[in-house]
């Protein structure tokens, strides 16, 4: 059989007469290595994967150095998200041909995919010396600064391939992410907006259409986006998720859950879907979901994203109420997610100098002419309950909330930019008025309403109420509060960017005394300012701590605050699905569950605990006042 003429044809179209041709001719010689080669080239071209990796195995157990099969058996395991086995199968590859450029860029690009960045880089740059303007491999180096924060270069790859290739629309959805991550979604979306006009990749415009949609908090139009791409590909596996989790994000917990679910039987190993379903309320792991969980989990040792199915299998397990091998999966996933954490931007917070500002009310007068809004800042450790303060305050009908919007740490860069010094020292070294055009170039840039109370709810704002007095002198801050023990322990169990004192007990719990010390000193320091809100005393007495609440800040009673579950507003913390269930008492106490293993907090917090609960027992007891924070 003349195999040559075989693959002219496969590449002409003409997939059907060949793989019969091949079929025949296997059936006389069914150790041929080239005809099996050629047959799962045929499956592949019918998007029949099994199939074609059937093809390729047996090629490579005939002739095991046989490259072309190699290759397109790794192609295949890649096709069927299997990154790992694929990596392997290319290492082979490489092993066989070591400067096979189309090797090594498949390499490369895999390893990007996996989140081994570095590995990526060097293998990319090692095939681009040996093929410096191959397109597949400038483009997987685009990729690759996309993925790891170098926009500006990614965008200039892309578009010197669109010079070649002005049609590819692969190249177009690139520079648009580019412009997107550059916040400048404007730009990106003009550049997606005439990709609609055609057939191809359809599935990827609408998703990232949906993603710009979402960061501007066009709902609406978000989920239109979204489910105009899955009506171009409902198996596409990120575009469930995405959905997924803004679904999730507005507290629509049974069709979030629907999504994650249809995320993993697409991509079995897109580790965080298996999080989010583990962390829904009321979800519950079949049995053989579980076990096929556990096993991904002992399969994958050693993945970069492992930390999200080990976090994942830790809910199971508390779930299951075996709680020792909960908290074996807890250590796991905090050491997988400390290697997984960028902490090379981590700088240690300045507590001490932070409880050393002076405090000055010299902007009092002038604030009170600005025509600026006014502010409460919600803040306190992760997982302190802000999320549920901030979604009882947007129900207010005169405020208007802005989740954890960075406003307070962005003026402090800006103030650090300024004056040459750190934001504690720098912030007294500005005039008034600049201090006023800093603030009113914020508000008039993110288009705050100027008839509302901004409520802003960013735990890091502890770190700022010193700045935020300055900046904002008649602000409210309300300072949440919860049991140490509990707070300690919820903030381990959740996978929270850049708090890198979560990591280890030891560190969690010596960043939670400073952090008390802190709260203390600003409760004292500045109590017209600084309001106190216990997580405990508000899941006993709702309505009368939210009643104290709004006195404090000065807002008339709204009797939606007192329903803060009903608002459907979106919610992007880890917290967004438990603030749409009524307040309640369920999670008070649940260190205790895991004391035997949390040692390493118990013993350094027991202190401070004690003190908490005594002071819970006062508020509770109706018959005795609550003393002073101490």
């Amino acid at each position: 059989m003349n195999l040559k003429a075989i693959l002219s044809a496969i590449h002409r179209g003409d997939v059907q007469q060949s793989k019969k041709s091949l079929q025949q001719y296997l059936k006389t010689s069914p150790d041929c290595v080239d005809g099996l080669n050629l047959l799962g080239l045929c499956y592949q071209k019918e998007a029949m994967t099994e199939r074609a990796t059937l093809c390729f195995s047996k090629a490579v157990d005939v002739n095991p150095t046989h490259l072309k099969s190699r290759v397109n058996l790794a192609i295949c395991e890649a096709q069927a998200h299997q990154y790992d086995s694929a990596i392997a199968s290319f290492k082979i590859c490489e092993r066989l041909s070591a400067d096979n450029i189309d090797v090594l860029n498949s390499l490369g690009n895999l390893y990007r995919i996996v989140g081994k960045f570095d590995l990526a880089l060097q293998y990319l740059q090692k095939a681009q010396r040996l093929a410096p303007n191959h397109p597949g491999i400038v483009e997987n180096i685009a990729l690759l600064n996309l993925k790891i924060g170098h926009f500006e270069v990614a965008k200039q790859g892309f578009k010197q391939l669109l010079i070649a290739f002005p049609n590819r629309v692969e190249l177009h959805l690139g520079i648009s992410e580019c412009w997107y991550k550059l916040g400048e979604p404007e730009r990106a979306k003009s550049q997606l907006r005439p990709l609609l006009q055609q057939s191809k990749l359809l599935d990827k415009v609408y998703n990232l259409l949906a993603v710009i949609a979402k960061k501007s908090e066009n709902i609406a139009e978000a989920t239109d986006y979204y489910l105009s791409a899955l009506k171009q590909n409902n198996n596409n596996a990120e575009i469930h998720f995405n959905l997924a989790l803004l679904y999730k994000e507005l507290g629509q917990t049974t069709l979030s859950q629907n999504h994650f679910l249809s995320a993993i039987h697409i991509h079995k190993n897109w580790f965080e879907a298996y999080f989010h379903l583990a962390y829904s309320p009321k979800y519950m792991f079949s049995g053989q979901q579980a076990k096929s969980m556990l096993e991904l989990a002992r399969k994958h040792d050693g993945h970069p994203d492992l930390y999200w199915l080990q976090f994942a299998c830790a809910k199971y397990y508390e779930g299951d109420k075996q709680y020792q091998k909960s908290f074996e999966s807890l250590k796991k996933a905090r050491q997988c997610f400390a290697l997984h954490r960028n902490t090379s931007n981590v700088k240690p917070r300045p507590f001490v100098k932070l409880k050393q500002m002076p405090i000055t009310n010299q902007m009092v007068e002038s604030r009170r002419k600005m025509e600026t809004p006014d502010f409460v800042f919600i803040t306190g450790l992760p997982r302190s309950g802000t999320t549920l303060t901030e979604q009882i305050l947007a129900g207010h009908h005169n405020t208007f909330a802005i989740g954890e919007s960075g406003l307070v740490s962005q003026l402090a860069t800006h103030v650090e930019r300024l004056t040459g010094k750190p934001y504690y020292l720098g912030v007294y070294d500005l005039s008034i008025e600049r201090k006023q055009e800093l603030i009113e170039h914020q508000c008039r840039m993110r288009r705050f309403p100027t008839d509302k109370c901004i409520v802003d709810a960013s735990p890091n704002n502890l770190f700022y109420i010193g700045f935020i007095n300055e900046m904002f002198p008649s602000s409210k801050v309300v300072i949440c509060r919860r049991s140490p023990l509990d707070n300690c322990l919820s903030i381990y169990q959740h996978p929270l960017e850049s708090q890198a004192y979560s990591d280890t007990l030891n560190a969690l719990a010596e960043h939670y005394q400073q952090c008390h010390q802190l709260t203390v000193h600003w409760l004292t320091q500045l109590p017209e300012t600084c309001k106190e809100l216990v997580y405990e005393n508000l899941a006993c007495q709702p309505k009368k701590q939210i009643t104290m609440l709004l006195t404090q800040l000065g807002l008339d009673i709204d009797d939606a605050c007192f329903h803060p579950q009903n608002n459907a507003r979106l919610v992007r913390t880890p917290s967004s699905e438990q603030v749409r269930q009524p307040i309640s008492t369920n999670s008070i106490g649940k260190w205790q569950t895991f004391a035997p293993y949390i040692e390493k907090l118990t013993t350094p917090l027991a202190p401070l605990e004690i003190s908490h609960q005594q002071r819970i027992s006062m508020v509770l007891d109706k018959n005795k006042s609550q003393e002073p924070y101490q």
